[in-house]
């Protein structure tokens, strides 16, 4: 019995790439950190409810992340493994 590879294989299937979506949700990430930022700032006046507004985008992003795991259950959820017989 050969030991088992860690070749991008889960169950027999290749996994997809993930890395594009992850830096694309990453860099997004970071930018509206730094639109808050400018957002929270004194330079346009101090926008009045950061809390609201930071809870706000965390509810969007928590949305987003449903619809897509929701379209694309196959890219974020691995297939049950099916013992091998022998």
């Amino acid at each position: 019995m050969s030991p088992p590879s860690s070749g991008g294989v889960r169950g027999g299937a290749k996994c997809p790439p993930l890395l594009p979506p992850l830096l694309i949700w990453f860099t997004c990430s970071t930018l509206l950190s730094l639109y808050n930022k400018t957002l929270f700032g004194s330079c346009l006046k101090a926008f009045p409810l950061p809390l609201g507004l930071t809870s706000w985008h965390f509810f969007l992003q928590a949305v987003t992340s449903r619809v897509l795991t929701g379209l694309y259950p196959s890219t974020f959820f691995a297939a049950p493994a099916t013992p091998a017989r022998s």
